[in-house]
């Protein structure tokens, strides 16, 4: 069986929690190697086609004027797509997420993914809660977190706490890894933890960090950014038209011409 070695670990935010009357707004990722080395970005608001609601815009900090210009919910799934390619994905409580994924392309439903909630229960047992939130303050990876509730600061958090559970899991005594295997062999979760992320993982070893290629960055909103309506992290539509056709050495992207601005920042 040939090991998985690239992962996207991604988050969403939408209009509400029923897949059937609400709509994504807000798309990132994050895609890593085995050895936690950062390869790309991508992030996107997204036009909803309707009001958000009250829920979730006391919770969650994005308003109609950010998602005014950002492509529709099928177009940037599509993006969504062409960037994830076939790397394992990974999520907090991501079948959430997934559904509303799948929701504009079917391809994605019943993907398999690593689940950090649920590494999360097994390898720090005696939680009262599994959060993103609380995990991320319990392991002390709030320096991550710039923006709970926006979908780029919660992708990257999770990417570092699945990066954080990996090692977790490494240093258990090899007898106690061994019968957490077996009691999870049920477990889709587990396996792809067991047959695929630890050997890619042992694979890639000490390998020296390597830049992420400007090919593979694709435009994004920076966790450095604090200000959602600054104009120098915006895009034009002509820029990034051009900026796509720059792709098609590697990947094209298609996105709806109606796609007028995103924003972007490379770090």
């Amino acid at each position: 069986m040939s090991i998985v070695d690239t992962f996207v670990a991604f988050d969403i935010e939408t209009t509400g929690l029923d897949t059937k009357k609400s709509q994504i707004i807000e798309i990132a990722a994050y895609k890593f190697d085995a050895a936690g080395h950062e390869i790309g970005r991508f992030s996107t608001l997204v036009n909803p086609g309707a009001p958000i609601p009250k829920f979730p815009r006391g919770k969650i900090p994005i308003s109609d004027a950010m998602v005014k210009y950002g492509p529709s919910p099928k177009a940037a799934v599509a993006a969504f797509k062409a960037f994830v390619g076939d790397a394992m994905f990974v999520g907090h409580n991501s079948d959430f997420d997934l559904n509303f994924i799948a929701q504009q392309d079917p391809s994605f439903a019943g993907r398999a993914m690593l689940d950090t909630m649920s590494l999360a229960k097994a390898l720090l047992p005696g939680r009262k809660g599994y959060t993103l939130t609380g995990l991320v303050t319990d392991q002390g990876l709030e320096r991550f977190h710039a923006r709970p509730h926006r979908a780029w600061s919660d992708a990257y958090v999770t990417a570092k706490l699945l990066i954080n559970l990996v090692e977790i899991a490494e240093k258990l005594p090899k007898a106690e890894l061994d019968q957490l295997r077996a009691t999870k062999a049920e477990s889709a979760v587990w396996v792809t933890f067991f047959d695929e992320l630890l050997p890619a993982r042992r694979a890639a070893g000490t390998a020296q960090k390597s830049a992420a290629e400007p090919n593979q960055v694709v435009p994004i909103e920076s966790p450095g950014k604090t200000k959602d309506s600054d104009p120098s992290v915006s895009m034009s539509n002509e820029r990034f038209v051009a900026w796509l056709s720059r792709q098609s050495n590697s990947r094209r992207i298609d996105v709806a011409s109606r796609v007028q601005r995103v924003s972007i920042g490379i770090l």
